[in-house]
């Protein structure tokens, strides 16, 4: 499974490599276009290797004290770290540096919210400790 995604993310990045240089020589305007089609596509390749696994993931923190909401989190947090990075590098890619810097701030902030249960689930336990 693992095996057949890298392989497909290989050859689409491969491609999409070739397709970037061909068509730079024709419209540089429309390669980030290219660039675009090719981050989707490979979102959409990782979630469904992504999501048969999410099973097996939730059995390992089913297992520990923290309960679902701290997957999530975790689940979650992964998906923004990924996402914000590669929709700056598109934004810098065009040639838009600060708003590449904006979405990866937005990603931070996204991050530090998503912390929150993590930040609850530590305090109670060193209440827990204290008391």
């Amino acid at each position: 499974m693992i095996s057949d995604m890298f392989i497909k993310l290989l050859s689409l990045g491969v491609i999409g490599a070739f397709l970037g240089v061909v068509l730079k020589k024709f419209s540089r305007e429309l390669v980030i276009f290219l660039e675009l089609a090719v981050a989707v596509t490979a979102v959409f390749i990782v979630k469904d290797s992504l999501f048969s696994q999410l099973d097996d993931f939730g059995k390992v923190f089913s297992s520990f004290s923290m309960g679902p909401e701290i997957f999530s989190a975790v689940f979650k947090a992964s998906a923004v770290t990924v996402l914000s990075k590669l929709g700056s590098e598109v934004c810098r890619e065009s040639g838009n540096g600060l708003m590449g810097d904006i979405v990866e701030l937005g990603g931070r902030v996204m991050l530090i919210i998503l912390a929150f249960p993590f930040i609850e689930k530590v305090t109670e336990i060193a209440l827990a400790f204290v008391k």
